[in-house]
């Protein structure tokens, strides 16, 4: 039996997301509101206010895929959403694999991150099926340890 692990957000990272994730996610409606009432009514007014619209919903999708903590118990892989408390749980037997993620571009930002932080900035562990977990190393407590745990539990299991 493998011993529980578990990984959670940062309180740094709590406390800008409880901060920066309302003006991010409503920001852009609110500017779009507020083009279509005070600026002069036309096409390219409409269409920057869609365009703000569809930004808002952009980054509150992505906003909202984010986990306030993810724990693997060597059966049950659960972890809460950090906006929508949605508890997402899943068993060893449905991981499909885990995904390193790392930089998709190579240029001198990502080499001065890379040697910073390192290059692996986290994982996804993929499910058969629902949605994937991402563990991100800075965001979260103990990251490496869980994915390692999880991959030492899948080798075990012959996956």
């Amino acid at each position: 039996m493998t011993e529980r692990i578990r990984s959670d957000q940062r309180l740094a990272v709590t406390i800008a997301a409880l901060i920066f994730g309302p003006l991010f996610m409503l920001g852009p409606v609110a500017g779009g509101i507020c083009i279509l009432v005070l600026a002069r009514l036309s096409v390219e007014t409409v269409l920057f206010a869609i365009g703000l619209c569809c930004l808002s919903a952009f980054l509150t999708y992505h906003m909202t895929q984010n986990y306030q903590w993810v724990e693997f118990d060597g059966i049950h892989i659960r972890g809460r959403r950090f906006w929508t408390r949605r508890l997402v749980e899943n068993t060893l037997a449905d991981v499909q694999e885990i995904r390193v993620l790392g930089a998709l571009a190579r240029n001198k930002v990502t080499s001065v991150t890379d040697a910073i932080i390192g290059p692996v900035r986290g994982w996804e562990i993929c499910f058969r099926h629902g949605p994937s977990i991402a563990v991100i190393r800075l965001d979260m407590k103990n990251a490496e340890q869980l994915a390692a745990t999880v991959e030492r539990a899948l080798q075990q299991r012959g996956t």
